[in-house]
């Protein structure tokens, strides 16, 4: 059975700008016109995560920790609550303003940058580009030109649920909430001192 497949990725940003990246989300479309949705949370960031930025995926008991979250011929809340529904009378309208020959909810939330006022999730593709990483470097300071930005840099690995390895340091899944939690206040306390001094 021939099958349309739509990959992304559920995502925030916090005060400061960091990425998060919290979970993947495929979207299967069958030609029968039946259709499947898979959340694959990414545990290691999301337990950086405070009550103020996340409360959840709306829809997803997260506490069972399960690796994958599936619904089937069913929208599930996450995507119902931020997408139009095929019922809206402007339905034909806002699909030519997006260049969408079908509503395919997954794939509107990634290309449009329109706000659910809820929560402060969004989806991103999942491409090369965008997936979680190993970066290899020779050292640390090679992620930098400037030494102040490297701790913003580490941030940003850190953050996105991507690894480093170098012969300082290496974040991976078992440390990176370790690392975010050293680093993460010593970039709070410089960032508010750039702020006071602008």
């Amino acid at each position: 059975m021939n099958k349309l497949i739509t990959r992304g990725i559920i995502c925030l940003k916090d005060d400061y700008n960091f990425l998060y990246k919290i979970a993947d989300i495929d979207y299967i479309e069958y030609e029968n016109e039946e259709f499947s949705y898979y959340f694959y949370p990414y545990y290691p960031v999301i337990d950086l995560l405070g009550v103020h930025l996340f409360q959840g995926i709306p829809g997803l008991n997260l506490s069972k920790r399960k690796e994958v979250y599936e619904r089937h011929n069913m929208t599930p809340v996450f995507i119902s609550e931020r997408t139009p529904s095929k019922n809206r009378v402007d339905h034909y309208e806002l699909l030519e303003r997006y260049n969408m020959k079908s509503l395919n909810r997954l794939r509107w939330l990634i290309n449009t940058d329109m706000q659910y006022s809820g929560d402060n999730l969004f989806a991103i593709e999942n491409n090369e580009e965008n997936k979680r990483k190993l970066i290899e470097k020779e050292s640390m300071f090679d992620l930098v030109k400037r030494s102040d930005n490297l701790n913003h840099a580490l941030l940003n690995i850190i953050c996105s649920g991507d690894y480093l390895k170098c012969k300082e340091i290496e974040i991976n899944d078992e440390n990176r909430k370790y690392y975010h939690d050293l680093l993460m206040p010593i970039y709070i306390k410089e960032y508010t001192l750039r702020l006071k001094k602008e």
